[in-house]
């Protein structure tokens, strides 16, 4: 009988935790789980946990096969180095971490030591309590050494979600458009509900529920450029210059509108429905 591998989890946040879910329910051991004070090293044969004061591994005891790092991208480069610094032996452990943002080749320091890396992104958003479903039919990007990248395929494959293997570059670009279309979302969100509430509308960015859901609807089915409605899609320049006044007070809601406003320009050119004299209306009022 084959033995799934045993799992160590480095940070046991929303998305540790969720990992943690997913490998238990898959029949994997969970060897060993970190934070950023302390450790439990769990012995199944027996039935024990070892709880210890440190925050990472030290020793071959304490550590599984495969050692997922779900910390915050700003320390995984220490931890990596923390773990090379040890007496582990690293020929046969492969480690990923889960950030957007960073390569595979910020553990190279584990690889030089004879790990196998790679990152493994859930292109999601966690919060604390969450559990495996959250990682189900979703994409999972993939980037680092070409066998354990095709491993890893397999436990995409297992939470019926998609495996998308990307170059470094690659990586970025997804995160940077994940940034846009999940931070910057709750960010205009935001302004939306600041704005209402601002004007005695209680309920807020509520009533704009099924605005919001139509226009996603429409640009995941028909694309973003035949799917921009408004004023600027149809030339509206007196619009336009009546919100910018009656936002004239406030410079920053201004200034966001009048960037998002030539972004939106942008995309009306594409539609090709503008004409010259609207462009021109619509670009003097947005410079």
């Amino acid at each position: 009988m084959v033995t799934n591998p045993a799992i160590t989890v480095i940070g046991s946040g929303a998305l540790g935790s969720v990992w943690i879910d997913y490998f238990r329910k898959a029949g994997f051991s969970i060897f060993s789980v970190w934070n950023s004070t302390s450790g439990t090293v769990y012995d199944t044969e027996y039935g024990r946990t070892s709880e210890l004061d440190y925050s990472l591994p030290a020793e071959e005891s304490e550590i599984g096969d495969i050692i997922i790092i779900t910390t915050p991208d700003s320390v995984i480069k220490s931890v990596a180095e923390q773990l090379a610094n040890t007496d582990i032996d690293w020929s046969d452990k492969r480690v990923i971490h889960c950030s957007g943002s960073q390569p595979a080749s910020i553990l190279d320091l584990l690889a030089q030591k004879g790990a196998s890396i790679a990152s493994m992104h859930p292109i999601q958003t966690f919060k604390k309590g969450d559990d495996s479903d959250r990682l189900k039919n979703i994409y999972i990007s993939l980037q680092g050494d070409d066998s354990f990248v095709q491993q890893l395929k397999e436990i995409v494959e297992d939470l019926n979600s998609t495996p998308l293997t990307l170059d470094e570059n690659q990586k970025k670009a997804v995160h940077i458009s994940a940034v846009f279309a999940s931070n910057y979302l709750v960010a205009l969100l935001n302004r939306s509900d600041t704005i209402l509430k601002n004007y005695g509308v209680e309920e807020g960015v509520n009533i704009l529920e099924p605005l919001i859901h139509q226009t996603l609807k429409n640009i995941l089915e028909k694309g973003a450029v035949h799917s921009l409605t408004g004023p600027i899609s149809r030339g509206d320049s007196s619009t336009v210059q009546d919100h910018l006044d009656k936002i004239s007070a406030d410079k920053e809601n201004r200034s966001l509108y009048m960037a998002l406003g030539r972004v939106c320009l942008g995309i009306a050119k594409n539609q090709g429905t503008l004409t010259a004299e609207q462009i021109s209306d619509l670009e003097s009022l947005l410079e």
